[in-house]
């Protein structure tokens, strides 16, 4: 899992714990997300940003094995972006053969 997770304002971040936690079957696991964003859900986390949520918060991701001993953790930070917007103005670009 990386540093950093990056997510922008309008398009929704799902996260899927078979991709991030590097086992056979991490569904097998206790997987428990501590964020104050977003939601977590059995087989995924999701986050739908907002315009007040950009800014950057802590992503914590804990895997217990059956007997509730933490088997590995991570930690990072989930950084919220502005949405690109479009430039006022049109722009034309023109590209010249030189020979």
């Amino acid at each position: 899992m990386p540093d950093t997770i990056y997510a922008v304002v309008g398009d929704k971040l799902q996260l899927f714990y078979r991709g991030i936690i590097k086992t056979h079957n991490p569904y097998f696991y206790d997987i428990l997300v501590t964020c104050s964003k977003g939601n977590q859900y059995p087989r995924y986390f999701e986050y739908k940003p907002v315009s007040q949520d950009v800014g950057t918060v802590t992503f914590n991701i804990e895997v217990n094995d059956i007997d509730n001993k933490v088997i590995g953790q991570k930690t990072c930070s989930l950084v919220t972006k502005s949405a690109v917007q479009s430039p006022a103005v049109k722009k034309t670009y023109f590209a010249w053969a030189i020979h």
